[in-house]
Formats: C-alpha cells, sequence, structure tokens
C-alpha cells in the first residue's frame, strides 16, 4: 500500500483483470435474497397453472405431475447453463470491449469517496453517487444508478496489496446502508 501524493490516504495501484469482470459479472447476476423468492414463486406459480391445465384436461394423473416437474427442472437447467457459460463470457467479452480497463489505475480510498488515478485522467465518486453496494467472495460492486448494470467493481484481491477493504466497507455500510443481499 502506498499512500496519496498530496495527502495520507491509502490508495493502491491496479491492473484490472479477465478475471475481475468475470467475478464482478456473477456477483452482478447473482440474486439477491428478493430474486431467489421471485423466481422461485414464478416457478411454483406456472407449475401450479401447468398441474391444473392438465387436470382439466383430464390428462393422467402422472402427466399433470410430470409436466410441471419438467417445468421446473428446465428452469433449473437453463439457469445453471446462463451462470456457468453465459456470463463468465459476458465478463470477458466486457473486458475486452473497455480498453480503460487495460490501463492500470491507483485507487485511493478518501473521506468523501473513491479517487481513481489513471494516465488518462482522474475522477472522484463521492459516495452519495452511489445507490447501493453488493460484496461477495472475490470482488466488491459499487452501484452508480438503480441499474444493476452500472458498477464499479473493486476485486477483493486488492486486500493482499495493502488497500483497506475492511474500511472501505465499513465506510459503504456507514455511507450506504448494508450490502444488497
Amino acid at each position: 500500500m502506498e499512500r496519496g501524493d498530496r495527502h495520507d490516504y491509502p490508495s493502491v495501484e491496479v491492473q484490472y483483470t479477465k478475471d475481475d469482470y468475470v467475478a464482478g459479472y456473477q456477483l452482478a447476476t447473482s440474486f439477491t435474497r428478493r430474486g431467489w423468492l421471485f423466481v422461485i414463486l414464478s416457478i411454483l406459480l406456472i407449475c401450479i397453472a401447468a398441474f391444473f391445465f392438465f387436470r382439466y384436461e383430464e390428462a393422467s394423473l402422472r402427466l399433470q405431475l410430470l409436466v410441471p416437474v419438467y417445468i421446473a427442472l428446465g428452469y433449473a437447467l437453463y439457469g445453471l447453463a446462463a451462470r456457468a457459460l453465459a456470463v463468465p463470457w459476458l465478463g470477458r467479452r466486457a473486458y475486452a470491449r473497455q480498453p480503460p480497463a487495460w490501463v492500470p489505475e491507483r485507487i485511493e480510498l478518501r473521506p468523501e469517496g473513491l479517487r481513481f488515478q489513471a494516465p488518462r485522467g482522474e475522477s472522484t465518486v463521492l459516495w452519495r453517487d452511489l445507490t447501493k453496494w453488493r460484496t461477495g467472495r472475490k470482488t466488491t460492486l459499487l452501484y452508480m444508478s438503480p441499474s444493476p448494470s452500472v458498477f464499479l467493481l473493486i476485486p477483493a484481491r486488492l486486500a493482499a496489496l495493502g488497500f483497506p477493504m475492511d474500511d472501505l466497507k465499513a465506510t459503504l455500510a456507514r455511507e450506504l446502508g448494508p450490502p444488497v443481499r
């Protein structure tokens, strides 16, 4: 960890990798508790509707029970395939299409927000500019709009380089409230 040039704020230089982006996209697309509840209730409603549809069509009990089970299994397999194949591909694709992500930058933790310094320029993201945050084992996401696709990525591996991730999370909790779960 190094200190900022003009002040005594903790900072670290980061070079983002494809793995950082994949971890960020996996966290961004993983369900929250509310998301899981919505998915489970949706699948349950679809299965109940299918059960009653076949019941009124006077189908056999076996068909009435198997079709909803197959529907639920189909949704589960689709979700697993999307998580295992599509999301990592989207993360790698996003990294490949964002040349500024390839440039090393310095991240500085300041009382008013995070300061990003790179050869192409510098900016400060104020705490009040963030709408919510989410943390996982590999990364922390700082959302800059209610849209789940606009976020800043802070890899957890920065802690090994001396960046105060615990201080960052404590500041985020104080300024924005608890992380989205």
